[in-house]
């Protein structure tokens, strides 16, 4: 919890996690050792870790909204391990997603107790950013590559596909990953170039597995689970929409992603942060034949 502290103390106000989190009586309910860090298997592991670890706390649009100062003296990085490998090598870094099972609070009150939570699987999954040419994604794809971006998101989709079924679950429930602020293109052509038949190939190789597609605004997080039944959730994984640079949740409450709705309402802030969470799982994948 110490660590935690200190992360929080690096945010700007309005960008920081929810404090009910670092609540003593909350924190011990916390699952850490369910946290895995999924990754391909043909990846350098000592990377894989590097950029689970030096991340962000808030990096929207390509602004760091957080104190640099202070990030540099508790953890001793300033920018995100992403873009440094990017800058290296000169290619894409290494495919990594995070799963958690979290408490969401579904009340709206800002310092909930336990009977205000409801508890989700969560995998976050991190799209191509090609919203601005300083993004290491932009500059090292052609928007027009298709086969390379189905490429990239077919890793994604089957580390997500693979984690519901190791943990035993029957749905999955799907977001456009990629899909929003991040596509140059607009979501008409996601969908139509990317996520459908993405979605094609993996439910063809997961027949087990049934996808559920609600979408904003027919879904929203928290408040759609207000009518969903914990059984329900306890057999769901749920698809967040993570961002290459920052810890899950990224701007929380002053951030109107899909993203931001889940880190202001759980607690993967501290649960998918390795540096916090030392009983994360490391997995290897293989994402392709």
């Amino acid at each position: 919890m110490d660590i935690a502290h200190k992360l929080y103390s690096v945010y700007m106000e309005p960008y920081k996690p929810p404090d009910w989190v670092l609540n003593p009586m909350i924190w011990k309910t916390l699952h850490f050792s369910k946290s895995c860090l999924y990754y391909d298997c043909n990846d350098n592991i000592d990377e894989v870790i590097k950029l689970a670890q030096q991340r962000e706390p808030v990096n929207m649009g390509m602004k760091r909204l957080y104190y640099q100062n202070k990030m540099q003296k508790l953890f001793g990085y300033i920018k995100g391990y992403y873009g440094i490998l990017a800058e290296v090598t000169h290619k894409l870094p290494p495919t990594i997603a995070i799963y958690a099972y979290t408490p969401v609070n579904v009340s709206g009150i800002a310092t909930p107790n336990m009977d205000h939570f409801k508890y989700a699987h969560v995998i976050n999954l991190i799209g191509l950013a090609m919203d601005s040419p300083l993004q290491p994604d932009r500059q090292l794809i052609d928007p027009n590559d298709t086969d390379l971006i189905l490429c990239h998101y077919y890793k994604i989709w089957r580390i997500a596909f693979t984690c519901c079924r190791r943990q035993g679950l029957k749905f999955i429930h799907t977001s456009f990953v990629g899909g929003g602020a991040f596509s140059p293109k607009g979501r008409h052509d996601y969908v139509r170039r990317i996520y459908r038949p993405v979605m094609s190939m993996i439910s063809a190789e997961f027949p087990d597995i049934t996808i559920i597609e609600k979408f904003f605004p027919e879904f929203v997080v928290p408040s759609s689970f207000g009518s969903i039944s914990q059984k329900q959730m306890d057999q769901t994984l749920y698809v967040n929409a993570w961002d290459p640079w920052s810890i899950v949740g990224n701007g929380n409450s002053n951030d109107n992603s899909l993203d931001g709705y889940w880190g202001r309402s759980s607690a993967l802030a501290v649960l998918c942060w390795p540096v916090i969470n030392k009983q994360m799982k490391v997995i290897p994948l293989k994402l392709t034949n």
